[in-house]
């Protein structure tokens, strides 16, 4: 279990620091409002709604924080997603594509998507909606995916794997 998120500021940054297992995970925010991070196994998921980006930029922004838009590759992770999301109508950025090829979705690391839970007639295919969103419908709770536009500005989820060392000044 996670410790909450801890602020930090230093010349005039404010940082986030969460202890997940045996790593620290270190963001930097926009503002001074919380990030939301929760872990499960071996990964955290943080929940980015300080601002809306597209898809591109999410996942830009996943990197320079030392990660990159969430894969989703079981049950647990996606109920952990669907209980933790707020509960109101919105989409979020997750790393799945057909960029390359479509109808071919993989998340970001290049590997296929083996777990899925696309809306019901999702995805329906075409050219012009190439990334997956993690989307909350007030009708169907259930958080379940959605291929949008990639250039549409939504809120995202980060996903960290690896062990990171970070020190601070504060």
């Amino acid at each position: 279990t996670p410790i909450l998120p801890t602020p930090c500021t230093f010349e005039g940054q404010t940082s986030y620091y969460i202890v997940c297992k045996v790593k620290i995970l270190h963001f930097i925010a926009a503002s001074s409002e919380p990030l939301k991070k929760h872990c499960i196994n071996t990964s955290c998921f943080m929940f980015v709604t300080l601002k809306k980006l597209s898809w591109t930029e999410a996942r830009s922004w996943c990197n320079r924080s030392g990660a990159d838009l969430a894969t989703i590759g079981n049950k647990d992770e996606q109920q952990l997603m669907k209980y933790k999301l707020p509960k109101k109508e919105q989409g979020f950025w997750i790393g799945l594509n057909d960029i390359k090829n479509e109808k071919d979705f993989k998340w970001v690391d290049g590997t296929p998507s083996q777990f899925r839970s696309w809306k019901f007639r999702e995805p329906p295919g075409g050219t012009t909606e190439n990334c997956a969103e993690l989307y909350i419908d007030n009708s169907n709770p259930q958080a379940n995916w959605n291929d949008n536009i990639c250039r549409t500005k939504l809120y995202f989820i980060c996903r960290e794997t690896k062990s990171k060392y970070n020190f601070s000044l504060c």
